[in-house]
Order: structure tokens, then C-alpha cells, then sequence
């Protein structure tokens, strides 16, 4: 037997601990009663989907000693994102090339030399490869803002933003993160905001611009947040007896608002519901 039973927040935290207390009785008033306790931090709890790690490539461009972060986060089925980074959240890290980077375990990369290697980052099962540019000698010739034409869905959605500096010999590099000196901006923080990592979220229907200054040179893009369409579910029971009242609730909502709900029986209109629950 298996069941599932709602909850009133937006996401699970990490850190929290699950009770359930169960009964059950059979027709002759027998019953049985069992509990479990979980933490929501265990696998077995909240199943992890994948990996990321930013910046990617990363570039290392002072010379021997330059140390630099690598942002990990880890997107879990209940969770969403989770900042895995830095120390004690056990993500395993290694440089393939010690003579140019090392990487502390941590997660601190180390330039030791010019050259390129790659460190994997390996958490959960999942790994992810990162290249490693260690250039004392790189200038940053333009950037870039990704992806072009970007859009987000629905009001209340995110869509991450990335900032590529293109250097004098064209390679890319990333330079996403506000933790290697990129500062994010937005023209109009009433209609989307921009994280210190990139992600915008739109807050209404409409158009802002984002900017990204890095190194005192500054990228801009138009980002559209679209009033996404309204979403409806019927629910009904699957029998009803003769002689009895049939109920139907319609699920809707709407990233803005929902006006009303309007039945109709073989496409003739039957009632319009203005106010949750939405019932014929």
C-alpha cells in the first residue's frame, strides 16, 4: 500500500525530520499501528536528479597561487536546488593535472602552473568535469550574455542566465558566478530579479533588461517574463450511483490570477465559478 500526503511549504528543507505515525483496521476492529522517522537530508528521502558546477570552463588568470571557488549545486526531486559547495557535504573533488591546478577538497581551485586540466566533481553518483584554463597571460576581450532571445514561462519562474567572457584568443570562459567578481543588475526589479549567480525570476508580465559587469566591462539582454496560460484539471468520482448527487471540482490556477471557471456540458455553457473550489 502507498500513499502520498500534501504539505503547506514551497519545498522540503534539507535538514528537516519526518514523522509518521500509521494505523490501520481491519472490518473486525482489529488494528495495527507502526511509525517511521526520516531525515529529509538521507537519499533514500529526497532522490538526487543531477549535478552542476559553475564556473565551467573556469579561468585562472593571476598567476601561481589564485585560488577560486567551485560552485556545486545538486537538484533533488523535493528539495530543488541545494548549494552543495564548500566544506562538509561530502562532494568529492579531483584535478586530473596537479602540475597546472589543484583542487582543495573543499572545492578551492589552485593555479599552479599555465596550462588546462580538468577537475571532476563527483557527488551521489553523478560526476561533472570542469576545464581548467591557468593563463597568467589571458585579457578579456568582450562578454557575453546566454542564451539570446531569453524568455521565462510563467510569472514566478527562473531561468538561468550565463555571462561568457571571450578572451584576445578566443576561448570562452565562464563567468557566471558572483563569487569571481561578476555583478548582476536588472532595469526593472518590479518585473524580474537577477540572484548574484545569474538566475532571474520573473515577478509579473512584461520585459526588463539584466546587465552583468565583469572586470569593468558590462553585457545586457532583453528578457521577456510571459504570462503563461492557465492550467485545469476536472475531478470527478468514477462511479456515481443512481438517485445521487454528482459533484465535480475543477483544479485550476494561473500564474497571475484566475478569474473564473466555466462548465459546460457537450459544449453548452452550464455554470461559471468565480471563487475556490471551483464545484458543479
Amino acid at each position: 500500500m502507498a500513499f502520498s500526503v500534501p504539505v503547506l511549504i514551497d519545498s522540503v528543507p534539507v535538514d528537516g525530520v519526518v514523522v509518521a505515525d500509521v494505523s490501520i483496521r481491519d472490518p473486525f476492529g482489529r488494528a495495527l499501528h507502526t511509525s517511521a522517522v526520516e531525515f529529509t537530508s538521507a537519499n533514500t528521502f529526497d532522490q538526487l536528479l543531477g549535478l552542476s558546477v559553475q564556473p565551467s570552463p573556469a579561468l585562472l588568470s593571476e598567476g601561481f597561487g589564485q585560488r577560486e571557488s567551485l560552485r556545486v549545486t545538486g537538484r533533488f526531486a523535493l528539495a530543488g536546488a541545494v548549494d552543495l559547495s564548500g566544506p562538509g557535504h561530502g562532494v568529492g573533488y579531483r584535478s586530473s593535472d596537479e602540475n597546472v591546478a589543484v583542487v582543495t577538497p573543499d572545492g578551492q581551485l589552485v593555479a599552479r602552473a599555465n596550462g588546462e586540466t580538468t577537475v571532476e566533481v563527483e557527488y551521489g553518483g553523478f560526476a561533472e568535469e570542469v576545464l581548467v584554463i591557468v593563463d597568467s597571460s589571458a585579457h578579456l576581450d568582450a562578454l557575453e550574455l546566454l542564451p539570446p532571445g531569453a524568455s521565462i514561462p510563467r510569472v514566478g519562474d527562473s531561468l538561468g542566465l550565463r555571462l561568457e567572457g571571450i578572451l584576445s584568443d578566443g576561448r570562452r570562459v565562464d563567468l557566471t558566478p558572483g563569487a569571481i567578481g561578476t555583478i548582476w543588475s536588472t532595469s526593472d526589479a518590479a518585473t524580474l530579479t537577477v540572484s548574484s549567480n545569474g538566475t532571474a525570476t520573473a515577478h509579473r508580465a512584461g520585459s526588463a533588461t539584466v546587465f552583468a559587469e565583469h572586470a569593468g566591462r558590462i553585457a545586457s539582454l532583453l528578457v521577456d517574463a510571459l504570462d503563461g496560460p492557465p492550467e485545469i484539471r476536472l475531478q470527478a468520482p468514477r462511479t456515481v450511483q443512481a438517485g445521487t448527487t454528482l459533484t465535480l471540482r475543477a483544479l485550476a490556477n494561473d500564474d497571475v490570477r484566475v478569474d473564473y471557471v466555466e462548465f459546460q456540458v457537450d459544449g453548452v455553457p452550464a455554470a461559471r465559478d468565480s471563487e475556490a473550489p471551483y464545484e458543479l
